[in-house]
């Protein structure tokens, strides 16, 4: 059985379809409210047997991104390397969809501009996608990331110029099929062939990187725009600039990649018992005892005295291989404790708990 998101999309294409070929909308036209209402009963059953849950990406690790920059499948050395290297690089700073327009790419996309500062950066013209479906915006700087050289050896900026030069003029793509043998030292030397590369190349070149780096698991494309989305989220940046470079329509389509992780939930929980501690401290003064007593209560703010039989208490003495105890003692005794000192105790034990 087809899940939820997979039924949703088969409907949008007879949409589509019967749009073009009919001028008929089987989603707004009146004709169809029974027909969209039943199909509004499958999803909501589909969801109940598990079917509508979406399972996202999750973002790769910082380990990972500094095992897979240091690998030498990102050399700039060679055609292929130097070609993942870019890919790596354009999939971060513009967070781009997994496998979406990736083919479609050209060279023309892609432009080598300087700010105010002087500071060199690449821009992508901004396209049609998935959720780019409105008007395109004449003003640039509406929507797009920009990736900044960075005077590094990894420098985004330098392995886009280096992968530009190298492309086979005759050819538009972007993605262009690497050539078997090239010569380094041969500036002149064009590394990639008249020919774009595969569409399920590029769809799984993440995949095929994961192996290649010896990375722990195996990621996807998809994995890299939500290392960027989390990332930027992480770095504090807010939502509606995000959104400005990811293309999602909305802030609420972040929380998905904007997950809390265990660190952060501790980190949380020990604010909370810090507060809550220092705000014990300045609401409960030592303004006296409640007293634990085995005579009777003579106050309201005296506790009740603790019935405990003489045949119940020992005292016990802790060696090192063993715990031995002493004789009975009598039941006499009386232990006074202030309402900040019961409840510090509480929050204390409980934050001891919590580490």
């Amino acid at each position: 059985m087809y899940t939820k998101t997979s039924m949703i999309s088969i409907r949008y294409g007879l949409q589509r379809h019967f749009q073009n070929t009919h001028d008929i909308d089987i989603v707004k036209d009146n004709s169809f409210a029974a027909a969209n209402e039943i199909f509004k009963a499958i999803l909501i059953k589909l969801k109940a047997i598990g079917k509508g849950i979406v399972t996202h990406k999750t973002a790769i690790p910082n380990e990972e991104m500094d095992k897979l920059y240091t690998s030498p499948v990102l050399s700039t050395s060679s055609p292929v390397t130097l070609q993942n290297k870019v890919f790596i690089d354009v999939m971060l700073h513009f967070c781009s969809r997994g496998r979406e327009n990736l083919r479609d790419m050209m060279k023309t996309d892609f432009v080598i501009s300087t700010d105010e500062y002087g500071d060199r950066f690449v821009k992508m013209q901004e396209k049609i996608s998935k959720n780019h479906r409105e008007t395109l915006q004449e003003d640039e700087t509406s929507r797009g990331g920009r990736m900044y050289a960075t005077n590094t050896s990894l420098c985004p900026v330098a392995s886009m110029e280096k992968y530009l030069s190298s492309l086979n003029p005759d050819c538009p793509n972007f993605w262009q099929r690497a050539k078997a043998i090239v010569k380094e030292d041969d500036k002149t030397d064009i590394w990639f062939d008249n020919a774009p590369l595969g569409k399920n190349k590029l769809g799984d070149k993440m995949k095929s990187l994961s192996v290649e780096a010896g990375l722990s698991k195996i990621y996807t494309n998809h994995c890299l725009r939500a290392t960027s989305v989390t990332t930027l989220d992480r770095q504090g940046f807010e939502a509606r600039h995000i959104i400005g470079i990811s293309g999602h329509k909305s802030e609420t389509s972040l929380k998905h990649y904007c997950r809390v992780e265990s660190e952060k939930k501790r980190e949380m929980s020990h604010a909370i018992t810090t507060f809550t501690s220092t705000e014990i401290e300045s609401q409960y003064p030592d303004d006296g005892p409640f007293n634990y007593s085995t005579t009777p209560a003579t106050s309201p703010n005296i506790i009740q005295p603790l019935e405990l039989s003489s045949e119940n208490i020992t005292n016990t003495v802790n060696t090192k291989d063993s715990v031995m105890f002493s004789e009975r003692q009598p039941t006499s005794f009386n232990l006074k404790f202030t309402k900040k000192t019961i409840l510090l105790i509480f929050v204390r034990t409980r934050r001891k708990n919590i580490k």
